[in-house]
């Protein structure tokens, strides 16, 4: 198509002059210069024309930068300067076309019915729209037939549509009276040659021998009238964007969501839409709905949509966005658009109810809009818009729509953040009223703290036992039930007070329950629906709700590495009209961070119980030794009294003597056991001080010191038996051996039953590759179960079984043992349980002295 520029228009001229110079004043070349001067005449008129327009935008822009008044004043002119009896100009925005300026002749514009859709039309209900969602460059009707000249410049300059009677019924729904239309001209203003449309003219009634020098015309202005338009309505869009975006931002989280909705729905063709938020369950990512939007659907179809509110994340398309890194890799723009899309390609249900089969997902992700690697980005969300069937989204709306949720983004994730600040703001100040130094193992009122900061009806805490098991530590729940799954009625109830703090009265022992599991894999979990015959769950003891158990979730109580527990949570509280019935991404991590603060608090309370136990049974292990060596410093000093000390008296005082130097050495031991335990970070293997010792003559004295302390305070007999022949020295430190020989064999006298032998057996092997010393110490007793093997070596640790056979007791002596021998490069570990129980020490034969 010829473009129509003054250059042109000089070549014209120069070209007739050359003309009529010619000395060759043919025929032929009077047949050229008249078709010359004719098209000259044409396109000069053309050229005024043209340029009359640029002159009259001018003036009108400068007079009014609305757009409804600039196209207005451009159908006027070009209803005059064309002779046409109707002209309409009119702009695309989002899926909306407006007629924004009509210019009609008294004919025409007789009776206002004229026109019947006037102003604003859907782009589905729309004839115009629908000739243009191919790259056709424009549509042609007339009355009259074409004939052959017609026939044959259609064939030769454009494409032809011929209309079908539905659409020429469109063309009537459109325009009264169409039997005084004699013919219509439709030209599509696009932003490039093969792009979307933006605007279009619609002429009436126009010469019909003035259509080559129309279509001339309006490809000369093409470029201008796309710059017109893209600056008049884009300019308008982005105002209003900027409306849009500056009332979002002062929008609270859930009403933010509806004007979100609402705003899409003006851009593109929406059926129906929905926002979902990230949440887990037990071996998979899940989605889970929060609200939803349909100007078009009826409720119910509505409400059935409300009801698919959970799905898999690797069922579902949505499985594209939980990975940022993913995403980011397999899409170039900042959301997923999918055509063609049925249940089972999509994985969502009631495809049909929402009358769509395209899908334009925007998922929200946390610091999107932000350079940031320090931490991995994690989904917040993700929008849905179901696209009506018969309609498109054009690259502009994609376009405009992926502009608009950079910000979105930021004001979603703005939300949600400052919704999780408050709960933590909330979650700090209600466990800052705690009394820190209360020493307590009631922790019921953490669970309250918990319970009131998540909202949800119940919170529990499950603590381990030394076996695996959990039993019930804390709740807010008085009443627990036994639930039939299936039935949901409630089989009996359950006393608290019988399970409550008591390790020996485990509720959950294995896989069949999901609270179980969740503390076996370390994992947080969450459970949309307890009683779904998909969830492997046991509903034998549950908190007493108000109805049944629906959602819940379970997060582990860590030290370090270590699980103690599990934080079970139930039933999340949500507003009256909410469709969000369970726990999300973000209840898991307020749920997480709760349990980190319940376990420092738990952490610190038992610490001061065990430090309070500790003290009053090492108060009343010291009492005795004290009472004993003040009674025989008495004796002593009656019989010192007494003058001469006469042979009967000579045996009472070695006896007091050796009182005095065993329950002495008892105390010295207890300190130096107290000594380590509160040094116990600040003991360096640099304090040891080391040299060769006999280590068979320690065992022999310190068995000595305990023969007088077996008989008075553990009231037993025990016999002692040393099975050692010859025993090198090592190089080592006397005075913490010492502490450790008399730890080993204290608690082997403790635990051991009446009238049984301790033995004490010494040789060298081989372990690992290396030769070892081995020092068995042997007692016959309870013993010691396979649990607590490496129990028995924490601090303040006592077995079961020791605590039945002897209640008083400190729990550090063996802790101290192990970290003594483990600073001076030995070891002790248990070689047998029971019957009897033996603890090793190995010490490296290259701890040997060198004389040996």
């Amino acid at each position: 198509m010829k473009i129509l520029t003054t250059n042109n228009y000089q070549k014209l001229l120069n070209q007739i002059a050359n003309l009529k110079n010619s000395n060759d004043q043919g025929l032929n070349s009077i047949d050229k210069l008249s078709t010359t001067i004719s098209e000259l005449e044409v396109i000069s008129s053309e050229y005024h024309l043209i340029k009359l327009f640029y002159e009259t935008v001018k003036k009108l822009e400068k007079q009014n930068s609305d757009f409804s008044v600039l196209s207005l004043g451009i159908a006027k002119f070009f209803r005059n300067k064309l002779d046409c009896q109707g002209i309409i100009v009119g702009y695309k925005k989002d899926d909306i076309l407006t007629d924004s300026g009509v210019s009609l002749s008294k004919e025409l514009g007789k009776t206002k019915q004229y026109l019947k859709k006037f102003l604003e039309i859907h782009e589905d209900e729309s004839f115009v729209n629908s000739f243009f969602k191919s790259d056709e460059d424009h549509f042609l009707w007339s009355s009259d037939e074409f004939n052959v000249i017609n026939e044959k410049f259609w064939s030769d300059n454009y494409s032809q549509v011929i209309i079908a009677d539905n659409l020429k019924r469109r063309i009537e729904d459109y325009i009264n009276y169409t039997n005084e239309i004699k013919n219509i001209l439709i030209i599509p203003i696009r932003e490039g040659k093969e792009e979307d449309m933006i605007g279009y003219v619609i002429l009436f009634n126009f010469p019909f021998d003035k259509l080559k020098s129309i279509y001339r015309i309006f490809n000369t202005l093409s470029s201008f009238l796309n710059l017109l338009y893209k600056i008049n309505l884009r300019f308008k869009q982005s105002y209003v964007d900027y409306e849009f975006l500056s009332n979002l931002s002062s929008k609270y989280f859930e009403s933010s969501l509806q004007v979100i909705f609402e705003q899409m729905a003006r851009i593109i063709p929406i059926s129906y839409a929905s926002f979902w938020i990230p949440t887990i369950e037990e071996n998979d990512d899940c989605f889970v709905l929060k609200s939803t939007y349909s100007s078009l659907l009826d409720k119910e179809k509505v409400e059935r949509l409300k009801s698919s509110n959970l799905y898999k994340s690797k069922a579902t398309v949505l499985r594209e966005i939980c990975d940022f890194d993913n995403f980011m890799t397999n899409y170039d723009e900042n959301y997923i658009y999918l055509e063609n899309q049925d249940e089972t390609s999509s994985g969502f249900t009631y495809f049909d109810d929402i009358g769509s089969n395209s899908l334009l997902i925007y998922p929200i992700y946390k610091y999107f809009n932000e350079d940031r690697h320090e931490e991995k980005v994690s989904t917040l969300g993700a929008f849905i818009f179901y696209i009506r069937k018969t309609s498109q989204v054009s690259l502009h709306q994609k376009n405009r729509i992926s502009k608009l949720f950079e910000k979105i983004s930021f004001n979603i994730e703005h939300n949600l953040y400052d919704m999780r600040y408050h709960q933590i703001e909330t979650l700090v100040k209600e466990f800052s009223e705690l009394d820190s130094f209360k020493i307590t193992d009631d922790f019921d009122i953490i669970c309250d703290k918990i319970r009131k900061t998540i909202r949800s009806e119940h919170v529990s805490i499950f603590f381990a036992n030394p076996r695996n098991e959990l039993y019930l530590g804390a709740s807010t729940s008085e009443r627990f039930r036994n639930v039939d799954r299936v039935t949901k009625q409630i089989v009996s109830y359950h006393n608290v007070a019988e399970f409550k703090n008591n390790p020996n009265k485990p509720i959950y022992i294995n896989d069949d329950s999901l609270t179980y599991r969740s503390y076996k894999a370390n994992n947080a979990v969450v459970c949309h629906e307890v009683h779904s015959q998909s969830v492997v769950s046991n509903t034998t003891f549950c908190e007493a709700t108000t109805s049944h158990h629906e959602s819940l979730m379970i997060i582990p109580l860590r030290i370090e590495n270590d699980v103690i527990g599990v934080l079970r949570i139930v039933n999340k509280i949500h507003g009256k009209d909410s469709i969000l019935h369970t726990f999300t991404a973000n209840d898991v991590y307020i749920g997480t961070l709760s349990a980190k603060l319940a376990v420092s608090y738990i952490i610190k309370s038992q610490y001061l119980l065990k430090q309070k136990l500790f003290i009053d049974s090492l108060a009343h292990e010291n009492r005795t030794p004290i009472q004993i060596i003040e009674l025989a410093i008495f004796n002593i000093q009656c019989i010192m009294d007494s003058g001469q000390i006469p042979q009967r008296l000579q045996a009472d005082l070695n006896t007091n003597f050796k009182n005095v130097v065993s329950y002495t050495s008892l105390l010295s031991n207890n300190f130096k056991n107290l000594n380590s335990i509160i040094n116990f970070e600040k003991d360096s293997k640099n304090s040891y001080s080391y040299e060769c010792i006999d280590l068979k003559s320690k065992i022999e004295d310190v068995i000595e010191l305990m023969r007088p302390i077996v008989n008075q305070r553990e009231n037993k007999q025990i016999s002692f038996k040393l099975v050692i022949n010859k025993m090198p020295t090592f190089y080592l430190d006397e005075d913490k051996m010492t502490q450790v020989i008399y730890n080993i064999i204290s608690n082997a006298i403790r635990y051991s039953y009446n009238s049984t032998t301790v033995e004490v057996y010494y040789k060298e092997l081989k372990k690992g590759g290396l030769e070892f010393s081995e020092i068995k110490f042997e007692n016959y007793g309870h013993g010691i179960e396979e649990f607590e093997r490496d129990l028995v070596f924490r601090d303040y640790y006592r077995s079961e079984n020791a605590k039945k056979e002897v209640p008083e007791g400190t729990g550090i002596g063996l802790p101290v043992t192990k970290k003594i021998l483990s600073d001076m490069g030995c070891s002790i570990e248990i070689s047998k349980l029971n019957n009897p129980t033996i603890f090793s020490i190995f010490i490296p034969l290259t701890k040997k002295c060198k004389n040996d």
